[in-house]
């Protein structure tokens, strides 16, 4: 199987999932020998990204201008060892652009602002229904409004990851257009954007049939 830029998008959806590497497995590119060369290395570049927040949660905790040199210091190395020898793949380079975005926040970070108004993130969304075990999977609901001009992107997959159905709304009710094909047991994750695009954060439940 040769190496497309399709393949760089599924690579993307599976770094989306709790394990991207059986993720790959399921997927229609699973006999794509640079497919899986390519994922470790957007595995790598999502740690060093993460690593990256947490210490600057960390560290501009303690004042203003603290989390000055993080890019410098955790992604720096990073992608200086993709620099050499090998290209970045288009899939990591969109990680690279969003610490490139951070690092933009660093520098804004030290200057002095205005208190940004009230902003609702995940940790002002709930998940409501389906959760656990149901009679059927019927509505998705979930409690909380988006950011301005956002909106909520949420994903129905099974146990082992693949993607039984996708959908954008703005309100707090989503419903399928399908669900006699779905399995007896779902997962579904509730992503929040921002009116850039740019997510919030993912909450995820589980809900299954019940069997009686």
């Amino acid at each position: 199987m040769t190496h497309s830029r399709e393949h760089e998008a599924v690579l993307l959806r599976c770094l989306d999932q709790a394990d991207p590497r059986a993720a790959l497995l399921a997927s229609e590119v699973v006999d794509c020998g640079e497919c899986a060369e390519k994922l470790e290395e957007l595995v790598s570049v999502r740690k060093g990204l993460d690593a990256l927040g947490r210490d600057f949660r960390e560290r501009t905790s303690s004042g203003p201008g603290a989390g000055e040199h993080l890019v410098d210091e955790v992604l720096g190395p990073l992608l200086a060892r993709r620099a050499w020898g090998r290209r970045l793949s288009a899939a990591a380079l969109v990680l690279a652009a969003a610490a490139a975005l951070l690092w933009g926040w660093v520098i804004l970070e030290r200057s002095p602002a205005p208190a940004p108004g009230p902003m609702l993130g995940v940790e002002g969304v709930e998940l409501l229904s389906p959760l656990g075990e149901v009679t059927a999977f019927g509505d998705f609901t979930w409690r909380g409004t988006p950011p301005r001009d956002g909106w909520f992107e949420i994903r129905v997959l099974d146990t082992s990851a693949r993607e039984l159905a996708r959908g954008t709304t703005e309100s707090n009710r989503w419903t399928s257009e399908s669900t006699a094909d779905w399995p007896k047991e779902i997962v579904w994750r509730l992503s929040v954007h921002e009116a850039s695009g740019a997510s919030r954060g993912t909450l995820e439940g589980r809900a299954w049939l019940s069997s009686r």
